[in-house]
């Protein structure tokens, strides 16, 4: 089954599955053990990231507890301790989440940062989905009120490969691996245009990537390192040379922490042909915008199990 999304007796499909269709591509499923202990980590990273941009930071204690107690209602056994992530590597963390905020707060950024669902109706329903609908990470605002979309990326440095073979394998096509800014593309830009379906202004979508090194033993996830992705260098080759060799990414001028990635123009197609355009009479559409204390999903629920 797939997980959705529900408000009253509608059913919403999340936004990566709806993707993944759409592109003919297979969702790497929970019993994926490399996908669980990501998961593990990137919740982890993403309830740490949140709470800074809301100004809330709480202890690294308060994060692992959490973060354990999130996977495992999900069904993911992997935890973290207070043993396997050390202050040193949660200080790392944080520092990477502020300096990015400080840089954003310069330009005179706002933020929201809340578990923000955006949603739309499908034109033709397919299945039991009305609609679609995902969460966002972060969205900054500047003073004229031009949304900037960034979404907090894990990406695992194990090891087992170079730096320039990681870097290959977030931005290079190759005949056996869509790279993963791609994706990362075809998400932002769906959600860009489910915010702009609401009336919203949004200038760029980006991603603040963080590197992490981290091994299992057992179900214990232990966190070695963990910085930025641009600081990850080898001799003749780092991430302001792979962006700009690749085309459809940059280093943000918002900050030196977050990509922006050039617009997917294939889901843009889609989301035309499926939502409507901006331009549309959207008269018969149902409010799109489930956020921002505006239409609140009743009893929305991440990761619902409904049987399809």
């Amino acid at each position: 089954g797939k997980s959705f999304y529900k408000k009253g007796k509608e059913l919403f499909e999340r936004v990566s599955n709806y993707i993944a269709d759409k592109f003919g591509e297979k969702q790497i499923t929970k019993e994926n053990e490399a996908a669980k202990k990501g998961q593990a980590v990137g919740n982890f990273v993403d309830f740490i990231g949140r709470d800074i941009f809301k100004g809330a930071v709480v202890s690294r204690e308060e994060y692992i507890r959490e973060t354990n107690d999130y996977n495992q209602d999900k069904g993911n056994t992997y935890l973290l301790t207070d043993s396997s992530v050390s202050q040193e590597v949660f200080d790392s963390m944080v520092k990477i989440f502020t300096d990015t905020k400080n840089d954003l707060e310069k330009t005179g950024h706002t933020f929201l940062s809340d578990d923000m669902t955006v949603s739309s109706p499908i034109k033709e329903a397919v299945g039991k989905a009305n609609g679609v609908a995902g969460t966002l990470d972060l969205i900054a605002i500047n003073k004229e009120g031009v949304v900037q979309i960034i979404d907090f990326k894990n990406i695992i440095f194990n090891g087992s490969l170079t730096n320039t073979q990681h870097l290959d394998k977030v931005f290079t096509k190759t005949d056996t691996w869509t790279p993963k800014a791609e994706a990362w593309a075809r998400q932002q830009t769906m959600y860009k245009r489910l915010l702009e379906l609401a009336g919203l202004t949004v200038d760029t979508v980006n991603v603040l990537p963080i590197s992490t090194e981290y091994k299992s033993e057992g179900n214990v996830i232990t966190i070695s390192k963990v910085s930025p992705l641009h600081k990850r260098k080898e001799k003749g080759y780092n991430l302001t040379k792979a962006v700009d060799e690749e085309g459809k990414y940059k280093i943000s001028t918002l900050s030196n922490n977050i990509i922006e990635l050039e617009e997917h123009e294939r889901t843009n197609d889609i989301m035309d042909n499926d939502f409507g355009s901006v331009d549309e009479d959207m008269d018969n559409y149902a409010p799109p915008l489930d956020f921002m204390g505006l239409q609140d999903i009743e009893g929305a629920i991440p990761n619902q199990k409904v049987d399809t």
